[in-house]
């Protein structure tokens, strides 16, 4: 009698155990920022976006090819929680219109408008380029 209810005891409390919820509380965190550049129109052959923290410490994230269409790419991840990056568009060949609208969170924050080589600029999440951004 004594080991069926010992058997029964620690079975009551194997199953106690496994039953528990032993979840950590869930912690309410900020939603991620996101960085993205928009080729919205083009006339050159291709386009080579870049990113990071400075122009000294960018790397290339994106090459966007005539035939494309506007496509829209994320900047590299180290920089997604940033609430400044550095940007730079290069397109060739010169003297042929594009048009990059960089967004964070969806909102638009710089456009890049160039026929020129190439066009870089420091961009603060609390600017705000709505007008000239048309994509």
């Amino acid at each position: 009698m004594r080991i069926v209810l010992g058997a029964g005891l620690g079975l009551a409390v194997f199953i106690g155990a496994a039953c528990a919820d032993h979840s950590a509380p869930q912690q309410a965190s900020a939603p991620p920022a996101h960085w993205t550049a928009k080729v919205c129109t083009s006339l050159k052959d291709t386009l080579t976006l870049q990113s990071g923290p400075s122009q000294d410490d960018s790397e290339s994230f994106a090459t966007w090819r005539s035939g494309d269409g506007p496509m829209t790419y994320g900047l590299p991840a180290r920089v997604q929680q940033l609430t400044q990056v550095y940007v730079n568009a290069t397109g060739v060949p010169e003297g042929k219109e594009a048009q990059v609208c960089l967004r964070f969170d969806g909102h638009s924050k710089k456009a890049f408008n160039f026929s020129g080589h190439d066009e870089s600029h420091l961009v603060k999440s609390s600017d705000s380029d709505d007008s000239s951004c048309h994509c």
